[in-house]
């Protein structure tokens, strides 16, 4: 009962159910049969978790006299606990400490749990060295989890002395030098896991002594040469993962002929590794379930021959490899959950096959030289497909109304072929359709049919084709719909209304199209809208004023935070759904795609080459979120409102091409992001703002304004008065010592700043290198992983 009130202190614990006087009942609580004693203790999530850590007394453990197994993991336990208490504990063989904060506090009580069979101390933020000392006396020691944290410095060459160890897994931490050969001393290996870590150098012939090693991945490090030819001795080795390193020379899958046990191959993303391909039909004793040879180098640019007599393979991805010839249908038969080949040379037809295919979910022949047309059967022959990318290919012909048979669909890519013809009724009846991109095709006709039921669709892109007339009302029936991309197609008629009514909406692109009318004030109820893309229409009518009511533009921002968490949640398509999300959108001049995460990161308004007239409103300079904005190329007129100075985040402003009159707005200098300016060919007058940003806006920023003057352009302003020159120099006089004095106060301020910085990191050395590993843990978790 202490144990329980110390854990639910002050609140939060999930041990509510701890009630009456036989703790042997109590969840989580296993006794010795034979002395009715507490002998397994699992309180892993005991406390509601995003809690503030919190001390524990392990002096309560000290009366658990016959206790083998404790697990405390992932209860936020903080760095002012004190754990003399488990030293107590002499009977004790398992420990699980994973996710909590923690960091060393744990490691000179090791020294006195010699009983110890298994140590997990996962993600404690735990840094320095690998505590090999503390290890030493642990003698049993078989179980080795010290993964997640920010272990530096080398794997010591005495690591060979724990000879009991059957799993040792020191995977994303920052461990660098190279991997000892003393660690094929260790007979027991069964596991070795160093993924993610800084180790360079080659792997060691030793490792091929580990003659029970069944799982070995070193993926993502820096390691060096070829992998070694010893490795054909490990007969129980079952998973294999080399991928994302620098390994070279060349291998051939003939070294691994007798291990019968393999099911994983995974040496992707090695570029200067040849992959020997046997030129005869050969049978090894293994039978693979997963093989990924991506970014390889496949000698003679061909499907390895010995995958024909693979039957059990689940997963394979050969892509980025240059392959060349066609894919063959045997292939198809062999595979039964993902086959990715994207990104080769492949030619000739899409691959056909009779047989009935249930479980095959994943498929991506992007990127190639296919032709022809989709079977018509498609349909019927993968009726459980969840992913079909055929993107950037040179497929023709109608789209078959077979996908309607895939109930499991949910994202389907045909984007950047031929495909002609109109979008068949069954196609848009999938309601576990998630991303339905058509773009850049033949395609005709209505967007989307008026029985469109795509209730579950998020993404839509059709843009690129030749569909006529207005936007479908049955988007209507897709309520959770992010993205919509009509682009550069030939629909007209008015935006309408009820395009307001999305409140999920994050990106609406609409450009190169033949719209009419005003710019409906109901997209202002888009809470979420980030990219709005109305150029090259023809609408009507003012810039609406109420943008300042979207709160992604002028309030709370991109919802950043429910993006990246979202990456902890969404599993499987979901999560290849927010990967492959990918939008064109035109910023500093230039068309840009933004893909994945980069694309939460992107907000921007262009209603550029229209018919809108009238003043730009004062309430544009409330979007201080907003990155790109572009009003170019329409009949404008007014003055530039000095409210702009509120754009806090833009980095592209394009007002050329209007009939903007006035003075450039001082206030604008104010903008420090501001990295391309245009406000060319239009009736702009007096002087050009002096220092910040813009000086280093060139001259076609400011051309075919007659009454405009300054640097850059070769017009000097003046008074055309002798008298006012006297003062036209002391105001130029006076500028030049404000920058002085400006520039030396930016100057200043950053050598306190950094000097500040680096003095803090110098003295508190430990929350320098705390800030450094969150901000690369950060990097590598989003931007690398995932």
């Amino acid at each position: 009962m202490e144990l329980k009130a110390s854990m639910n202190y002050p609140n939060g614990s999930s041990l509510q159910s701890w009630l009456g006087r036989n703790c042997c009942q109590f969840q989580g609580v296993e006794c010795n049969a034979g002395t009715a004693r507490v002998a397994k203790l699992s309180l892993s999530w005991a406390r509601s978790y995003w809690l503030e850590p919190w001390s524990l007394n392990t002096s309560l453990f000290i009366h658990f006299d016959e206790l083998i197994h404790l697990d405390l993991s992932w209860n936020d336990i903080g760095v002012r606990s004190s754990f003399e208490g488990l030293a107590t504990l002499r009977n004790l063989k398992f420990l699980d400490l994973t996710n909590n904060k923690i960091d060393g506090i744990i490691l000179p009580c090791l020294r006195n749990m010699s009983s110890l069979e298994y140590l997990a101390l996962g993600y404690i933020d735990l840094y320095g060295p690998f505590p090999m000392e503390e290890l030493m006396g642990i003698k049993n020691l078989s179980y080795l989890y010290l993964s997640l944290n920010h272990l530096s410095g080398s794997i010591p060459s005495s690591i060979g002395l724990l000879s009991s160890l059957k799993e040792l897994d020191l995977s994303r931490n920052e461990l660098q030098g190279s991997i000892p050969p003393s660690i094929g001393d260790i007979a027991s290996l069964q596991k070795l896991n160093l993924m993610e870590n800084r180790i360079g150098g080659a792997i060691p012939d030793s490792i091929g002594r580990l003659s029970s090693l069944t799982h070995l991945d070193l993926s993502w490090n820096q390691l060096e040469g070829p992998i070694p030819l010893s490795l054909e001795g490990s007969y129980n080795l079952t998973k294999l993962f080399l991928s994302n390193n620098r390994l070279n020379g060349s291998i051939s899958f003939a070294m691994f002929a007798n291990l019968s046990n393999l099911s994983t191959i995974d040496l992707s993303s090695n570029n200067e590794l040849t992959i020997e391909i046997e030129d005869k039909l050969w049978v090894p004793s293994f039978q693979l379930q997963s093989l990924n040879l991506s970014s390889c180098k496949i000698k003679n640019n061909s499907i390895p021959n010995f995958l024909l007599a693979q039957e059990e393979l689940q997963q394979i991805d050969l892509s980025h490899n240059n392959l060349i010839g066609s894919i063959p249908t045997w292939l198809m038969r062999n595979i039964t959950i993902i086959l990715v080949l994207r990104n080769n040379s492949f030619s000739g037809t899409f691959p056909t096959t009779s047989k009935r295919n249930l479980s095959t979910v994943f498929i991506d022949f992007s990127v190639n030289n296919i032709d022809g047309e989709i079977p018509i059967e498609i349909g019927e022959v993968l009726p459980n497909l969840g992913l079909l990318n055929v993107s950037g290919n040179k497929l023709q012909g109608s789209i078959p109304a077979s996908f309607g048979n895939m109930e499991k669909l949910a994202v389907l890519d045909l984007s950047h072929n031929n495909f002609s013809g109109e979008i068949p009724h069954n196609l848009t009846t999938i309601t576990s359709l998630r991303l339905l991109r058509l773009s850049n095709n033949e395609l005709q006709g209505k967007m989307l049919s008026e029985k469109s039921n795509l209730t579950g669709l998020r993404y839509l892109h059709l843009d690129g084709n030749r569909f006529a007339g207005p936007i479908s009302p049955s988007l209507l029936n897709s309520p959770e719909l992010q993205r919509l991309n009509l682009a550069n197609n030939n629909l007209s008629g008015k935006l309408p209304a009820w395009l307001g009514g999305f409140s999920y909406m994050l990106a609406i692109a609409l450009e190169g199209n033949n719209f009419v009318g005003q710019i409906p004030t109901e997209i202002c109820r888009l809470q979420n809208l980030q990219i709005l893309d109305l150029s090259r229409n023809n609408l009507k009518g003012a810039v609406p004023n109420c943008f300042n009511n979207i709160s992604a533009w002028a309030s709370k921002g991109p919802n950043q935070a429910n993006y990246f968490m979202g990456f902890f949640v969404i599993k499987g398509v979901d999560n290849v759904i927010s990967l492959m999300d990918e939008m064109e959108f035109q910023t500093k001049g230039t068309e840009h795609m933004y893909k994945g995460i980069i694309l939460v990161l992107i907000t921007g308004i262009d209603l550029s080459m229209n018919q809108l007239a009238g003043p730009i409103p004062p309430e544009i300079g409330d979007l201080k979120w907003l990155s790109s904005l572009n009003l170019s190329n329409n009949h404008l007129e007014g003055a530039i409102p000095s409210s702009l100075m509120g754009l806090e985040q833009i980095e592209s402003l394009d007002l050329s091409n209007n009939q903007l009159a006035g003075e450039i707005p001082q206030e604008l200098l104010h903008l420090n992001f501001l990295s391309n300016f245009n406000v060319a060919e239009n009736n702009l007058s007096g002087g050009i703002p002096i220092g910040g940003q813009f000086s280093t806006f060139m001259e076609n920023s400011y051309v075919g304004n007659l009454d405009l003057c300054g640097k850059p352009l070769e017009k000097k302003c003046t008074t055309g008065k002798d008298e006012d020159e006297g003062q036209m120099k002391e105001e130029e006089e006076e500028v030049k010592n404000d920058s002085l004095l400006f520039y030396g106060m930016v100057g200043l301020s950053y050598g306190v700043g950094f000097g500040g910085s680096i003095a803090i990191l110098f003295f508190i050395p430990k929350l320098g290198t705390k800030c450094f590993h969150i901000m690369d843990r950060c990097i590598h978790f989003f931007f690398v992983r995932r």
